[in-house]
């Protein structure tokens, strides 16, 4: 049940006019670990390339050196791996605008799982791609839910975020992303996996691109380990498959390239081990931001994935997830409704998502928590 011995009541409010933004899903980033590492890898980066020389022209697909350093981060990840096939993007929604106009026509269907990334579905409607929800179970999309999908006559490519599921924060096993690359396979589905989450956990999984190689677009983002404005993105292509003929007829009209200093800074991180440790140091930070949420919300039905900054809160029966949402609004902290994730023919549960790694302290997260648990107490008693 929840505590009558929160440390902070509901009458402490954060400011209603600069509220708490709870709503994003970003790393946290404020340890010393990243500031340090930053400040290290831009004085190297400048002393191998003065600015004049970094920002005079476009770095196009990257230099030799960002291949090298992209190849050493993921050779560990993929097997069936292509290193002359990389492709340095800048963030991971440029590279799916992309990816996505080569794999569906205008009327294609792009599947996901029922509550899934909204900017994939905000790509999709622009582009006049139709967005499908599978539905899902504790391990993630469900395989025989997405044959049934698979018999039908549209164009369909399927979109997996099978590390941390934004919002759900499931992490598909082994077995479930073996019996989803077998699905695949059988009907020929194309496959792109968002994997911008796989360096938070402490245990690596190995990504769908290793089960079914020919199929799958394989991507990770660094947005959410180096943070998002420093969105370096490597995307492998299926095997023996160009990226050419998908990325470069829009190097000179759109902005999938990464600009030069952010890919000079990734460079550098991976050289001199900077990115490790920067992961490392946000494992700790996530780890005493767990604690704080298990202690502050005891009694309520939420999950955690390992590593991850986000937790996926089911409300109390008879809850109302938008009467939850404006409380905490006028008590000055924002969260995300299940709303915002839903496919058009899936339906919004009564659940919140809530970012932890956003705020600047531990100290925040504990007391935003604590007036979370109370605003859904106070709910759940008003509308028995």
């Amino acid at each position: 049940m929840i505590s009558e011995q929160h440390l902070f009541k509901s009458s402490e409010h954060f400011n209603s006019d600069q509220p708490l933004d709870l709503s994003t899903n970003s790393p946290p980033i404020n340890t010393s670990a990243y500031n340090t590492e930053l400040s290290i890898a831009l004085e190297q980066a400048l002393y191998d390339q003065p600015f004049d020389q970094l920002l005079s022209k476009h770095r196009w697909n990257g230099t030799e050196r960002d291949l090298m350093a992209g190849r050493f981060l993921l050779q560990g990840r993929l097997l069936d791996f292509s290193p002359e096939n990389l492709v340095v993007s800048n963030g991971v929604q440029n590279a799916l605008v992309m990816i996505l106009k080569e794999l569906l026509p205008e009327g294609g269907v792009l599947l996901t799982e029922g509550l899934t990334y909204p900017g994939v579905r905000f790509i999709s409607e622009l582009m006049g791609i139709e967005v499908v929800g599978v539905p899902t179970d504790r391990y993630g999309m469900d395989p025989e839910a997405l044959e049934e999908f698979c018999r039908g006559d549209a164009s369909q490519v399927l979109f997996l975020l099978p590390t941390l599921q934004n919002p759900t924060t499931i992490t598909m096993p082994p077995e479930r992303r073996l019996e989803i690359a077998c699905v695949a396979r059988k009907f020929g589905l194309p496959i792109i996996e968002d994997d911008i989450y796989a360096l938070l956990p402490q245990e690596t999984k190995v990504p769908v691109y290793a089960q079914a190689p020919e199929l799958t677009w394989y991507i990770l983002g660094l947005g959410k380990t180096l943070g998002a404005g420093l969105k370096t993105t490597y995307v492998v292509p299926p095997i023996n498959k160009s990226p050419e003929v998908v990325f470069w007829p829009g190097a000179r009209t759109t902005f999938w390239m990464a600009p030069p200093i952010n890919a000079a800074l990734t460079t550098k991180m991976i050289e001199n081990g900077g990115v490790q440790r920067i992961v490392a140091a946000a494992r700790e930070e996530v780890k005493r931001r767990h604690a704080i949420a298990n202690a502050q919300l005891d009694g309520l039905e939420f999950t955690l994935g390992d590593g991850g900054f986000h937790l996926w809160l089911q409300l109390p029966a008879g809850t109302s997830r938008h009467s939850v949402a404006a409380g905490l609004l006028s008590a000055g902290i924002i969260v995300a409704k299940s709303d915002v994730y839903a496919t058009k023919n899936a339906m919004a549960p009564e659940a919140i998502r809530i970012g932890i790694g956003n705020p600047r302290s531990s100290h925040t997260v504990q007391r935003a928590l604590a007036i979370v648990a109370e605003q859904i107490a106070s709910n759940a008693a008003y509308t028995r």
